[in-house]
């Protein structure tokens, strides 16, 4: 069975030597780097000391590969790949279409037929919610959960049980009519991609990308959809160690009960310290992994040092830090729309403190965004009802 090695150490440094040691005294096969983002895989490459010792790949891309050696001739052949605007668009398409119809939507007519409306984003949103259906293997729960509640409503007497989930009837009605279109137009888009992965891996299939690959490091990730947990799964399964660098140390006996802990996931959820609780995702993984069989073994790093204070606070003791200037401000919104109209507002008051000039200045304002094209179309309708170019 294939052996989990966390790496634990509390700052980038420290993992980065346990993972150097291990590459080191290495003598087994290929080993394969997944990483979360692009721009981690252009900094490993740069990394002359393993070429020969490991490749690295994001997962996404990984997936991909699998996808295109593996999948797409036997399954896609004559099929083309859509990116998420074309995704918007057949969206807009099947709502044009299903409200035309009899029964309509209850939710979303106004949106089609009063020009007024302002939902910024509106198509990319439900086409993101579609993804998070599919992602999370919940796209056939969403329907029967609907239509349980709807025949529990209507048997205590209510007929109109549609009405009261007006808002998820219809997404359950624009997702079938979504995907039949995309089967029409002979199109296939990301979440294909990643659930025919998993199926392709379900029933047995051995990749070629990983066929050969002993080691899998599993670094950097502090998220993960159900369908990506069942890809990971498989592809651990496969290898003979997975070493998984943690941003912990903690005990030695009971790393994962350790870790757990720290995220915050007993009943007691103000026991967790604040920097851990964006890997609360993860231990749940680890408890999956625990569970499915897999072995598992610590390696813990020295102490580490924090040149930033405000980091050293929030991984230590869950406090920040008193720093100079007090320029770290934490902000949380329940939604993107939310989110941009904050980054809207704050834009403007610093252009009225610091009396900036809008045609000339606002260059020396950045935003940084986890993935752009997922915002785009908000900040557009945004952005210009509060003026900002």
């Amino acid at each position: 069975m294939t052996s989990i090695h966390y790496l634990a150490g509390l700052n980038v440094d420290a993992r980065q030597q346990l993972l150097a040691k291990g590459l080191s005294s290495w003598r087994g096969g290929p080993v394969l780097h997944l990483v979360p983002t692009r721009g981690r895989v252009i900094e490993l490459e740069s990394d002359h000391r393993f070429w020969l010792r490991k490749r690295q790949d994001t997962l996404i891309g990984l997936i991909y590969r699998i996808f295109e050696e593996n999948i797409r001739f036997s399954q896609f052949k004559d099929c083309r790949l859509i990116d998420d605007d074309v995704r918007s668009l057949i969206i807009r398409k099947a709502m044009e279409e299903r409200s035309g119809l009899p029964d309509g939507l209850s939710c979303f007519d106004c949106l089609l037929k009063n020009r007024d409306a302002d939902f910024p984003g509106i198509f990319r949103s439900i086409s993101s919610f579609f993804s998070q259906l599919v992602k999370n293997n919940y796209q056939d729960r969403f329907v029967n959960h609907l239509q349980g509640r709807i025949i529990k409503a209507e048997a205590k007497g209510d007929p109109s049980g549609d009405g009261l989930y007006a808002l998820e009837s219809d997404l359950a009605w624009l997702f079938g009519d979504f995907e039949e279109k995309k089967r029409e137009l002979k199109v296939y888009d990301a979440d294909d991609v990643v659930s025919g992965v998993r199926e392709f891996l379900i029933r047995g299939g051995v990749p070629y990308p990983v066929n050969k690959t002993d080691v899998i490091i599993f670094d950097g990730f502090i998220h993960l959809s159900r369908i990506e947990e069942d890809i990971l799964c498989k592809l651990f399964s496969m290898v003979k160690e997975v070493w998984w660098p943690l941003d912990y140390q903690g005990g030695k006996e009971d790393a994962l009960n350790d870790f757990r802990k720290a995220c915050g996931r007993e009943k007691n959820r103000h026991s967790g310290m604040e920097a851990y609780r964006i890997f609360s995702p993860m231990a749940s993984f680890m408890e999956r992994l625990e569970k499915e069989g897999f072995e598992s073994v610590t390696e813990n790093s020295g102490g580490a040092i924090f040149f930033n204070p405000a980091a050293e606070g929030l991984y230590l003791d869950g406090h920040l830090r008193n720093i100079c200037g007090n320029n770290l401000r934490i902000k949380s919104f329940p939604g993107k729309a939310d989110e941009v109209r904050g980054i809207a507002a704050e834009i403007k008051r610093i252009i009225h403190d610091d009396r900036l000039d809008t045609a000339r200045d606002l260059g020396r304002i950045r935003i940084i965004f986890p993935e752009l094209k997922e915002y785009s179309s908000v900040i557009y309708e945004i952005f210009r009802e509060y003026g900002i170019p």
